[in-house]
């Protein structure tokens, strides 16, 4: 044209525009040292630059959803009164103390409470002619039905500690106790083992296989040697559910409280590693947006999930969206991890089962 415009330039211009080449080969030789050119091109070395815009990292909020409440679920106490719960301990028996924390938490359950209670080991001594008694003394003293507080509260406080430690046979006799109930949830507590040649760890397995809908809690109380631990712990594990170490009235207290509600703690990890934020479902944290990490203890086991936290805005975590637990073998929550505790340089002080005096 009058311009001087032509394909060749603008294919030129084109290329230069971009910061490439042109080639215009006009033989076959040259169509050849054209790739030659263009793969030394892609051979050497390139400069390359970097234009990064950043700015100031915001924040999000990370929002726990406190789990719901469990105390409407129908409950069953089982509560051991066998002649260990007479020892000493705070100044008073075992019993006492044990009797005076069912009181506060019974106290604690709302007026729609379904609650039982039986009791093991408070009728027969485990010597002799009595103690063929004593492997069958269980008795549920208040069925599973809605809560009368103070014959409740009558009932507990009327218990004698007498006898041994039937659990096997008290286990046995739990289904029976839970007939005509939805999703009831189970407490044993005990100072001690089973008396007799029978196995509780067994009989856990078969009530969980009898009411897989159980929700099955083991307290141990005051137990110090190991080997017992590991055998109450085999009785939680057979039946799916959470054993807790209690070493005084005040772990007794938090037992009680977190198998009637369990709590949900859980920490927050950032893509190092590095705790940033922890604390209980339920409560709130303001975390810089980026990606996280969410570690979850709960009564089952422990629980991860990834979070991602974005600028402004907040990410709800409920109980139900986390994933299933590991282990899945059930949670252990001792108040008294370590060592066995050495036994006492002096014996503990007993009383007596009849009168509950000091014994010598």
């Amino acid at each position: 044209t009058s311009t001087g415009w032509s394909a060749a330039r603008g294919l030129f211009n084109a290329a230069w525009y971009r910061d490439g080449r042109y080639f215009e080969p006009q033989a076959e030789h040259e169509i050849l040292e054209t790739y030659r050119e263009i793969l030394r091109d892609l051979q050497s070395p390139a400069d390359y630059a970097l234009r990064v815009k950043t700015r100031k990292r915001q924040t999000g909020r990370l929002a726990t959803i406190e789990p719901p409440e469990r105390e409407s679920r129908p409950i069953l106490f089982v509560l051991d009164a066998s002649g260990s719960m007479m020892i000493e301990m705070e100044g008073r028996t075992r019993l006492a103390v044990a009797q005076e924390v069912i009181e506060r938490i019974v106290n604690t359950l709302p007026y729609n409470a379904r609650v039982g209670l039986r009791v093991y080991g408070h009728r027969y001594r485990a010597i002799g002619a009595e103690r063929d008694r004593a492997a069958a003394d269980s008795e549920l003293l208040i069925p599973v039905g809605p809560l009368n507080r103070a014959a409740f509260i009558r009932s507990v406080r009327s218990i004698n500690a007498r006898g041994a430690t039937p659990l096997a046979h008290t286990i046995e006799q739990i289904p029976r106790d839970l007939r005509g109930t939805q999703e009831p949830l189970v407490i044993v507590l005990t100072d001690g083992v089973e008396s007799f040649r029978r196995d509780p760890v067994l009989k856990s397995k078969q009530l969980r296989e009898a009411r897989p809908d159980l929700e099955y809690v083991v307290i141990g109380f005051m137990i110090d040697r190991m080997a017992d631990r590991e055998n109450l712990r085999g009785m939680a594990e057979a039946g799916h559910g959470t054993y807790y170490n209690a070493m005084d009235s005040v772990s007794l207290v938090h037992s009680l409280e977190q198998a009637l509600n369990p709590t949900i703690e859980y920490q927050v990890f950032d893509w190092q590693g590095r705790e940033v934020a922890s604390g209980t479902f339920g409560d709130s944290h303001e975390l810089l947006e980026g990606e996280y990490q969410l570690r979850a203890t709960m009564y089952e086991g422990r629980s991860t999930i990834p979070l991602k936290i974005r600028a402004g805005r907040t990410v709800q975590v409920a109980e139900t969206d986390l994933p299933e637990t590991e282990p899945a073998a059930p949670a252990v929550v001792d108040e008294a991890e370590g060592e066995e505790t050495p036994p006492p340089s002096a014996p503990p002080t007993r009383f007596c089962t009849g009168c509950g005096a000091p014994v010598r």
